[in-house]
């Protein structure tokens, strides 16, 4: 494996010419949008995809129910929307229901066609992907490992006009605090939050979807939120998008109408009247992240970074290597060489059982020992 440069040689930012096409084999698209659904060949235990295995909640189950029953006439999001502008706080001018969280970024990106955005990475890359089909000059901003990826504001171009930043990020996990988030609005800046995984956080302290948009800064405010992740509906794809009602209203002008079916809208007004609707699920998933941030960290070589989200981030000295003797011991994880920002060395692994870790553990170690063998 060639030995990837050090982390302290790297430029602090990278820009992406608006002119770099999307068809780029390592830039472009199809890069992008490469996702941990896609890593996962039937009958292999599964750590890539990020969202929590099982069955959904009955209760969740009981809305896609109601929804399909009422499928007959077309989607009305009004009363889910009011359900979630109930749950933050908000005005329901001010929320749109989506077609998953990614709907999002597609039609904030064709509402506010920014010149300049930066993008956090190692983040999640469909921001990027979005922007840059709008016409957008993209300037990577990096996190660094040796801060354990915590958010720089300093390090954000002043004269970006759109900034994307996850919370907690995908995929490292890191929750920045709202603060220093909040660090980052400007005049005529479009700030967007993704909070996919708020979820997987207890209580969800200092989240931004309860910011209301005026609050505590200039610029737009927008945050995306998604329920598939820590339901388990990945399929029924549910998200939403809070923001001020006037730029709202722009992004919901930007697409076609009916993208949120009427099972995912019940879905979305079930979840909003539920606030504790992932509770369980959260302390569940952080007991289990322990669990596995335990196992990975008494093994010789892998450094693993503690998080908030249902993965973690580790780098390991076989890089992909590993990932193959994964891969032929039955075992999927996710690569992050198509993350900004990530080399070969780094994998996302998702958190399941402790039983499911206590097998992926003593695989590892035993592709960590091959590979040490001359």
């Amino acid at each position: 494996m060639t030995e990837p440069p050090a982390d302290d040689d790297r430029p602090r930012t990278e820009v992406v010419p608006a002119a770099e096409p999307l068809a780029a084999p390592q830039t472009g698209l199809v890069a992008l949008r490469v996702h941990g659904d896609r890593m996962v060949p039937d009958g292999m235990l599964d750590f890539a995809v990020n969202v929590v295995a099982g069955d959904p909640p009955g209760w969740a189950r009981q809305a896609l129910q109601a929804g399909l029953d009422a499928s007959g006439s077309y989607p009305d999001d009004h009363a889910a929307a009011a359900a979630l502008a109930a749950r933050h706080g908000r005005p329901t001018e001010g929320v749109l229901p989506l077609g998953g969280a990614v709907e999002g970024f597609w039609r904030l990106a064709l509402a506010v066609r920014p010149k300049r955005a930066a993008v956090l990475v190692p983040g999640f890359t469909e921001s990027e992907a979005a922007l840059r089909s709008v016409g957008a000059e993209i300037v990577r901003v990096r996190r660094e490992a040796k801060d354990d990826w915590a958010l720089d504001p300093s390090a954000v171009p002043e004269d970006c006009d759109f900034v994307a930043i996850g919370r907690p990020e995908n995929p490292t996990g890191v929750l920045d605090p709202r603060e220093a988030i909040l660090r980052l609005r400007r005049p005529g800046r479009t700030l967007l939050v993704d909070e996919a995984f708020a979820d997987f956080v207890p209580d969800e302290p200092d989240a931004l979807a309860d910011q209301r948009p005026a609050d505590d800064g200039p610029g737009d405010l927008v945050v995306l939120r998604s329920l598939t992740k820590a339901l388990s509906v990945p399929g029924a794809r549910a998200g939403y998008l809070l923001g001020d009602p006037a730029l709202v209203a722009q992004v919901r002008d930007a697409g076609p109408p009916w993208t949120c079916p009427t099972p995912s809208l019940e879905l979305l007004r079930a979840y909003a009247q539920r606030p504790d609707a992932c509770e369980r699920i959260a302390a569940r998933t952080a007991a289990h992240r322990d669990d596995l941030l335990a196992r990975l960290r008494q093994l010789a070589g892998v450094q693993v970074w503690d998080g908030q989200a249902n993965f973690l981030l580790a780098r390991v000295p076989a890089g992909l290597d590993a990932v193959a003797g994964l891969h032929g011991r039955g075992i999927a994880v996710r690569p992050c060489t198509t993350f900004a920002g990530l080399d070969e060395r780094y994998i996302r692994i998702a958190v399941r059982t402790p039983a499911m870790h206590a097998r992926l553990a003593t695989a590892l170690a035993q592709v960590l020992s091959e590979a040490e063998q001359p």
